[in-house]
């Protein structure tokens, strides 16, 4: 059962492991009385003969490696559920194995970590109750997380418990914070999480990957000498100002990929239905449930779920038994597919088609969620994931619909937000209502820009068109990588030489 998730290297003083598999870590910590927080019970079971997993794992190394890392590539939940009886035990025996490759038996038989481990987790963000959750793991299976260091795509998590790295690395998102943010960037509180952070996007990295290695792309890059520098984009720009001053056809103008059918996302195509915006945009996304059913409890559900208040989501959604016209006129033209299937999450996270861009002036881009204020505060949320790539790729602006703070986080890594005097507060605003109507306003704004205000969005749009194709997103990652790498290797060093506790 565990040869196929898990393959297990030896490089000298580093060792690596990998396991893929689809969950939310979250859950399958959290998701049920026990969840899979306390591995204390679980048993290396045996393989056969004498061979038992845990003389395996010994055999595979003589010497424990000083440094293990981790490979977790997961993504979400599939149906199954983190209650299923062969996650949990997978999960358990994958920690376990861990503790095995990382810590030794002393004379008085009671384990000591030997081993510093760097766990991989850049596919998804690590919220505070994650964190608090991986501890309590961690700790269970005898592993010390003040000797883990977690790689994941959220900030917010790690500008207070990591305060020589945000300095040293996340120095502008921190004054952001410390404005507008504060309590993400206070001192942590006595009982915060021991593991250490660092930053590393998954997704951003396979991004790169696939333009080193695509051929439409690396023939944009030569015959519009993007990476040449701004002289040489003169061009590009002439190309990309004659698409804006096609501007007064009101066709299609801007992009939105609604992706799966979210409640929070369902609730805001209702109000650009309702304000009209479909009819000028090129979009898709799945079929909402309230398409499908009609009553009072999940009419409730859908306006408890957000961004919107409870008050204004009801009229949006109309009576449950006689749905509004508006939600009739919508589901009506759903789903409504463009490139991939809006379910098909696999598909969706290349680069979108450059068809699907000609004609179009900017985009609307769904993070993974829109959290409300509240959510924001107690899981420490600061996130931007691969989703506004896909503009910058297409040197088009945007604006965006998630979490606070998502285009602060992309300043921080070097990409320009304002698109010609574009108001950004939206970015700013903790409760979700009035940051997804900050938001919308600013769609509205862009749509209502003669050709000559869309030409002045181009200048920042195709400096981040260049940094993201050019190296320049590459060398802020490599920064990351190094800075973690470094402070593992450090950890690992202090480890092996002072004596490590899994207490």
């Amino acid at each position: 059962m565990l040869a196929k998730p898990l393959v297990a290297r030896n490089s000298g003083p580093f060792g690596a492991m990998r396991w893929t598999r689809s969950a939310s870590w979250l859950e399958a910590l959290q998701g049920s009385e026990d969840g899979v927080g306390n591995c204390t019970a679980w048993e290396a079971p045996p393989l056969g003969g004498n061979r038992s997993l845990a003389s395996e794992i010994r055999a595979f190394s003589t010497k424990l490696p000083s440094l293990l890392l981790a490979d977790l590539q997961v993504h979400h939940l599939r149906p199954e559920g983190a209650n299923s009886a062969q996650f949990k035990q997978l999960t358990c025996a994958w920690f376990a194995l861990m503790r095995l490759m990382t810590t030794i038996k002393t004379t008085r038989s009671q384990p000591r970590q030997r081993s510093t481990l760097l766990l991989n987790f850049g596919s998804e963000w690590a919220s505070w109750s994650f964190l608090g959750a991986l501890d309590q793991l961690l700790r269970s299976c005898g592993i010390n997380p003040a000797a883990t260091m977690l790689l994941h795509i959220n900030p917010g998590a790690m500008l207070s418990l990591e305060d020589a790295y945000a300095q040293s690395h996340w120095g502008m998102l921190r004054r952001w914070a410390k404005h507008y943010l504060r309590p993400l960037a206070v001192e942590p509180p006595a009982d915060a999480p021991k593991v250490r952070q660092a930053y590393w996007p998954q997704y951003f990295h396979e991004l790169l990957l696939e333009q080193d290695t695509n051929v439409e792309t690396q023939h944009y890059l030569r015959r519009y000498r993007l990476c040449d520098g701004a002289d040489a984009w003169g061009p590009l720009l002439a190309r990309a100002g004659a698409r804006a001053g096609g501007a007064a056809t009101h066709h299609d103008d801007f992009l939105l990929l609604g992706g799966q059918a979210r409640s929070d996302r369902g609730l805001v195509f209702l109000e650009l239905s309702r304000l009209d915006l479909l009819r000028r945009a090129r979009w898709s996304a799945g079929r909402f449930a309230y398409c499908s059913v009609a009553n009072e409890s999940l009419t409730r559900r859908f306006a408890s779920a957000g961004p919107f208040e409870a008050v204004e989501a009801s009229e949006l959604l109309g009576n449950a038994v006689n749905r509004a016209p508006l939600v009739r006129k919508l589901c009506a033209q759903l789903p409504k597919v463009l490139d991939v299937d809006p379910t098909n999450r696999e598909g969706s996270m290349s680069q979108a088609k450059h068809s699907l861009w000609r004609g179009v002036h900017f985009a609307l881009v769904f993070e993974t969620s829109i959290p409300s204020g509240v959510e924001i505060l107690r899981e420490h949320l600061l996130f931007a994931t691969e989703k506004p790539l896909k503009p910058i790729q297409a040197l088009r602006p945007f604006v965006m619909l998630g979490t606070v703070g998502s285009l602060a986080l992309l300043r921080a890594l070097g990409f320009r937000t304002d698109f010609g005097g574009l108001n950004t507060s939206y970015d700013r605003r903790l409760w979700s209502s009035l940051r997804t109507h900050t938001a919308i306003q600013q769609v509205q704004h862009l749509l209502q820009l003669p050709p000559d205000g869309l030409r002045r969005t181009l200048d920042d749009a195709l400096h981040n068109q260049a940094h993201l194709m050019c190296g320049g997103l590459r060398r802020e990652l490599r920064r990351h990588a190094l800075y973690a790498w470094a402070t593992a290797v450090g950890m690992a060093h202090r480890v092996t030489h002072e004596g490590g506790s899994g207490k």
